[in-house]
């Protein structure tokens, strides 16, 4: 008997995620709105005093003890918990210090936020723990937001903003800058992201996952968008190194850049996420911050040629609407 009720309740959940997959605006805000009320009241989030310090104030613990998601999906989370708790008169605080998040290996000490991010217009964690009022977020509510919707992002933009990158990513992500585009001033600049295919095998399991095209289909398409926008430079991401050198083996005659670092390969072993391991043996940090800085360059290009993931929504995000047009490349997702 539990176990009949243990499948009906997984079917129920999987049905309700295709349900969900398939709303557009107005009616996917409707649906999330009301199940972060249904949640709110379940698991209610409550005041706690860390002592007397900051009474006029309210701060906002974002902790989230996820495992198997990437850096794309926990900075979209944070922004959403932000822009919840702006909404409030709260501030908004990041902690991903305790022993329960397990991004990095406990020998790495510290909050792994702040290995790439600043906190909150400059609060800071030692602050929140001595206050009176402090809240810690429900953080199986829903607020990443995976539509392109314009008010959205001018939205998470404004709030990205005052989540600055430290200064020791600033200066890597500058450097990165430099070393690809140098001096080159042209304004027809496209980013391209091919998300690794872990989306074909891990994600074809996940209602709502983007599903990518093969390498064939995928340069058939970007051929076509190049010519049409006439474009002369291009900016490839990717966790894929074949598909970097099919994409460069079959557009000789366009200028594609890319950050150099290890990648995975399409023989590696795709049943397991690729946010769950490290190329080549680097480390999870070093492997992150290629990442982040891939998305991070991504958002300083003219056009933007992607399928609709969350590492898409993220550079769309930091761009600010700022795109002269944004291509999604369309798939299909997994139902």
């Amino acid at each position: 008997m539990k176990k009949s009720i243990e499948r009906f309740v997984k079917k129920l959940k999987y049905k309700i995620n295709v349900f969900l997959v398939s709303l557009d605006e107005p009616f996917y805000g409707w649906v999330i709105c009301l199940y972060n009320f249904l949640k709110g009241i379940s698991s209610p989030e409550k005041k706690q005093s860390f002592g007397d310090e900051n009474p006029d104030k309210i701060f906002y613990v974002i902790r989230l003890n996820w495992k198997g998601v990437g850096w794309a999906t926990f900075f979209e989370t944070v922004i959403g918990f932000a822009i919840l708790a702006e909404k409030k008169g709260w501030i908004p605080i990041v902690d991903f210090s305790s022993d329960e998040i397990a991004i990095y290996d406990k020998k790495i000490k510290g909050n792994p936020w702040e290995y790439f991010f600043k906190q909150y217009e400059d609060f800071n964690l030692a602050t929140v723990y001595k206050s009176k009022n402090v809240v810690i977020c429900n953080e199986h509510k829903i607020v990443q937001y995976k539509r392109i919707n314009k008010k959205n992002v001018l939205a998470r933009n404004q709030l990205i903003k005052k989540f600055k990158k430290n200064e020791e990513f600033e200066l890597y992500c500058e450097n990165k800058i430099k070393d690809i585009w140098g001096n080159y001033n042209g304004e027809n600049v496209l980013g391209v992201y091919y998300r690794g295919s872990d989306y074909n095998t891990i994600g074809s399991t996940i209602p709502g996952m983007p599903l990518m095209k093969n390498y064939e289909l995928f340069q058939n398409e970007l051929r076509e968008y190049i010519y049409n926008k006439k474009i002369s430079c291009v900016f490839l991401i990717s966790e894929e190194k074949e598909v970097i050198e099919f994409l460069i083996e079959n557009n000789k005659n366009i200028n594609i850049q890319f950050i150099e670092h290890p990648r995975y390969s399409r023989k590696d072993n795709f049943d397991i996420s690729i946010s769950d391991r490290t190329p080549n043996n680097i480390s999870r940090y070093e492997n992150d911050r290629y990442y982040l800085c891939d998305l991070f360059l991504l958002s300083k290009c003219n056009y933007l040629f992607a399928p609709l993931t969350t590492g898409t929504t993220m550079a769309i995000n930091l761009n600010g609407w700022k795109y002269k047009d944004i291509h999604i490349v369309n798939n299909g997702r997994n139902k």
